[in-house]
């Protein structure tokens, strides 16, 4: 209703009109919209290997990023998982994601990671390296998580 108002008091109802108005607001909603990515970088069961691009996607649109983390099904033992994303074939992390010992995500560890590159371009290639993994329990079904805005 509020959008016939806005309709009303500028003195215009047209399909044209319409349009343009809506354009504008899903120009608002695309902008506050934040842009969450969760990859796979292996499958659920099979135990984690260290290497270099365990996975590979093309961003889908510029955006800063503000966050990243990750988490496994499986727990590491031993030692933590070390987690390095790339951008272009360049580490955007000064600090590793790291998942601890015998726990599931990074977002507890008391080491979390340093984004030292925060622009991400449209179609910008990310690939993901897995630098260390457990010790005992390598782990498995590993997840990485980028947040921007």
């Amino acid at each position: 209703m509020a959008l016939f108002d806005r309709f009303l008091r500028k003195g215009e109802i047209s399909t044209r009109a319409i349009n343009r108005e809506l354009n504008e607001l899903e120009g608002l909603i695309e902008d506050e919209t934040p842009t969450i990515i969760t990859i796979a970088c292996s499958d659920e069961n099979s135990n984690l290997t260290v290497g270099d691009t365990k996975a590979t996607f093309r961003a889908p649109k510029s955006f800063t990023l503000g966050n990243v983390r990750a988490s496994v099904k499986t727990v590491p033992q031993g030692s933590s998982i070390l987690v390095d994303i790339n951008k272009n074939g360049v580490s955007i992390l000064s600090t590793f994601i790291n998942i601890d010992s015998n726990t599931k995500t990074s977002l507890g560890s008391p080491v979390q990671p340093v984004i030292s590159d925060s622009v991400i371009n449209d179609d910008d290639e990310i690939t993901i390296d897995l630098v260390q993994i457990g010790s005992t329990t390598a782990g498995t079904g590993l997840k990485v998580t980028l947040i921007g805005d």
